[in-house]
């Protein structure tokens, strides 16, 4: 038989301090589980992720936006696109190969880390990927040309890119064939 903190307190089995204890304890574990929660739903908490002042994350309500128009068009901190490096990318639209990467200072407080930012990009760039980079101050005052951006260039390129997916398919059937 399970007792809540209360019930175990009204029969004596806790003294006050200990009840307190408990549900201090309680909390901890109760915070930890919501942060594994939001990790797993995609609500990733990175330290040196890019905020305003109001702690509004740029990236999520882009994707969050993305997710409304059309939901399933964005995939959430994507790796692997590039074979053989670690890179992650912050959103990604895999019909178009279209990349949506955050700019700002908390994620390059570093030379190093603006200077490797450049190359991920660059690499991106070379094997294929449209880059589309925003900043906080454009989220936040224009989400809605930031989102007509990336659907409009989801939209030039999707098909483009289906295209070359089938060609490569079939060169791939061919070739198995032969």
């Amino acid at each position: 038989m399970a007792l809540s903190i209360k019930e175990a307190q009204k029969q004596g089995l806790l003294s006050a301090q200990k009840a307190k204890s408990l549900r201090a304890e309680m909390d901890v574990q109760a915070k930890k589980i919501t942060q594994r929660l939001s990790l797993a739903a995609g609500a990733a908490l990175f330290p040196n992720q890019a905020k305003g002042k109001s702690g509004e994350d740029p990236q999520r309500k882009i994707f969050d936006a993305l997710e409304k128009a059309y939901p399933g068009i964005a995939m959430w901190e994507v790796e692997g696109l590039v074979p053989g490096r670690k890179y992650r990318c912050d959103i990604y639209l895999p019909e178009s190969r279209v990349v949506v990467e955050m700019d700002g200072y908390g994620p390059h407080r570093s030379k190093e880390q603006f200077q490797s930012d450049r190359v991920k990009r660059n690499l991106l760039a070379s094997t294929g990927y449209i880059v589309l980079a925003y900043y906080y101050a454009q989220v936040k005052n224009d989400i809605d040309g930031v989102i007509a951006q990336i659907l409009a260039t989801h939209n030039l390129y999707r098909p483009f890119m289906t295209e070359l997916f089938k060609a490569q398919l079939a060169a791939s059937v061919i070739e198995l064939s032969n």
